[in-house]
């Protein structure tokens, strides 16, 4: 089943992935318990749990396929995002996510790339945790963890955030001082630098992104701020400015192959 399921999320053109994804919904069907029912407004998935007295509670984003789940309306988004991250980094250079989900940018490298990443997914939420574990088992490496307290011995070429820092995910009382702090943790687990994607202040939310807890960056005082702490920044808009957002890179020194 896990091997079929990868084969599924590998797609060439964005006509064929509603196919497969429909395929990969029948599949996940013939394996579950749980009545699992797609929603007509969007490509994602949603699975509705019973409860004692034999009805349906509220629908909500089945953690296992669901892209709105991680943060994205369907699985061209996505995997867009993971390509804009991943031209700044050499494809055989290891990886931390910071917020990584279920782990699907690794799984994403190995069927874009067709070698497993060295990486590993730091991620504070155990239901994405078991998750990814059920769709690709060994195949990926998974900590439920907060940010902070991860092992200083954890290390790797790269550190990388995409998106987890446009919504809140504990009650800090400076978002924008978390997200420098968090970065700050970032460079000391790097050997190479990290990249990091922000909506930009420079489109306006909807009453639903505000009451979600949205928010946004502005490119500029990012910038400011981690060319006066390090050396070597950038912020680039190409590719992202498109869905609202700017990617923002660090380096620790320039990488010469």
């Amino acid at each position: 089943m896990l091997e079929k399921m990868k084969q599924l999320l590998s797609f060439d053109t964005v006509a064929k992935e509603q196919q497969r994804e429909q395929e990969l919904q029948l599949l996940i069907n013939e394996n579950k318990d749980t009545e699992t029912i797609l929603d007509s407004s969007s490509e994602n998935k949603f699975v509705g749990r019973t409860i004692d007295n034999g009805e349906q509670d509220l629908l909500e984003p089945d953690p296992i396929y669901s892209t709105e789940i991680v943060g994205y309306p369907n699985r061209q988004v996505q995997y867009h995002f993971y390509s804009i991250i991943q031209n700044f980094i050499p494809i055989d250079h290891s990886i931390i996510e910071f917020g990584a989900g279920r782990g699907d940018f690794s799984m994403w490298h190995k069927i874009t790339y067709g070698k497993f990443l060295d990486y590993i997914g730091i991620e504070q939420d155990q239901k994405l945790i078991d998750a990814g574990k059920e769709i690709n088992g060994n195949d990926i490496t998974l900590q439920c963890s907060d940010w902070k307290k991860i092992k200083k011995s954890l290390i790797k070429d790269w550190c990388i955030n995409i998106g987890a820092f446009n919504k809140s995910y504990h009650d800090e009382d400076d978002h924008l001082q978390y997200t420098k702090d968090t970065i700050e943790l970032m460079m000391a687990h790097a050997k190479k630098g990290v990249v990091v994607s922000f909506t930009s202040d420079q489109f306006n939310l909807t009453d639903e992104d505000v009451n979600q807890g949205l928010h946004q960056f502005n490119a500029g005082e990012i910038l400011n701020w981690a060319s006066e702490k390090y050396k070597l920044t950038a912020v680039d808009h190409v590719g992202a400015l498109q869905y609202g957002q700017f990617i923002l890179i660090i380096y620790k020194e320039i990488d010469n192959g």
